[in-house]
C-alpha cells in the first residue's frame, strides 16, 4: 500500500501584543502628578529624606515661569506594568548655550529604583531628546537651574540633608558610573558651629555680599 500524502492544517496562533515601552513622556496632568509624587513612594520609610514643597516644585514647571522664555524641558517616567520605577527631567537652556558657547543639556529631578536598566533607559531618553535639538552632551543632575538643586549626595547618608543640598540613596553614584558617566565637579557643604564666633573668612565674604 502506498503512503498517503500528508496533509497539514494550519491554525492562526494568538499574537501577543508588544508590551508598552517603559519610557513615558509626560504629557498630561495625571502623569505630571505621578512625576511629582514618585519620590514619596521611593523614599517611604527613609528617616532622612525631606520632601520638597509640592507647590514650589510645581511652580518650577509652570509655563509662566520666566525660565521658560529661553529654556525648554521634557519629563519622562519609567513605568512597568503600571508601576512607576523612575523619573527624569531633561533641560535645554538655550540662553546658557548662547552665552557660554557650550552645547550641553542637563538632566535633573532624577529618581529611580536600584536597577541600571531603569536608570539607563531614563538617561537614554534624555540624550535622545537633546540630540533631536542638536545637543550631544549631557550633564547632571541639575534641576534646570542650580538654585533648584543639583548634584548627587556622595557622603553623609546617616544625617538629614543640609540646606539646599541634595539627598538620595547611596546607589545613585554606582548607577551613574555603571552607565559611563564621569564626575564633572565636587559640591561641598560646610557645617558651622553657631555657638562659636563666625570664622573671619566667612564674615569677610558676608560683608562683600552686603556691599555688592
Amino acid at each position: 500500500m502506498s503512503k498517503l500524502p500528508k496533509h497539514l492544517i494550519f491554525e492562526e496562533q494568538p499574537v501577543t501584543a508588544p508590551s508598552s515601552p517603559p519610557i513615558v513622556a509626560v504629557t498630561n496632568r495625571q502623569q505630571f502628578q505621578t512625576f511629582l509624587q514618585f519620590p514619596r513612594q521611593l523614599y517611604r520609610g527613609d528617616p532622612f529624606w525631606t520632601p520638597p514643597f509640592a507647590v514650589e516644585e510645581g511652580h518650577t514647571f509652570d509655563a509662566r515661569h520666566p525660565f521658560w522664555k529661553y529654556a525648554e524641558c521634557q519629563l519622562f517616567l519609567y513605568q512597568d506594568n503600571g508601576r512607576t520605577l523612575g523619573r527624569v527631567a531633561v533641560f535645554a537652556d538655550h540662553h546658557y548655550i548662547q552665552q557660554t558657547g557650550e552645547s550641553v543639556g542637563c538632566f535633573g529631578y532624577f529618581e529611580a529604583v536600584n536597577a541600571v536598566a531603569v536608570a539607563g533607559a531614563l538617561l537614554t531618553a534624555a540624550r535622545d531628546w537633546l540630540a533631536a535639538r542638536g545637543i550631544h552632551r549631557l550633564r547632571g543632575p541639575i534641576n534646570g537651574k542650580l538654585e533648584n538643586g543639583c548634584a548627587f549626595l556622595l557622603e553623609g547618608f546617616n544625617r538629614p540633608p543640609f540646606v539646599t543640598m541634595p539627598y538620595n540613596p547611596p546607589y545613585y553614584i554606582d548607577l551613574m558610573e555603571q552607565l559611563g558617566l564621569e564626575k564633572a565637579r565636587d559640591l561641598v557643604a560646610y557645617r558651622i558651629d553657631l555657638t562659636q564666633p563666625i570664622p573671619a573668612e566667612v564674615a569677610a565674604a558676608a560683608e562683600r555680599c552686603l556691599s555688592a
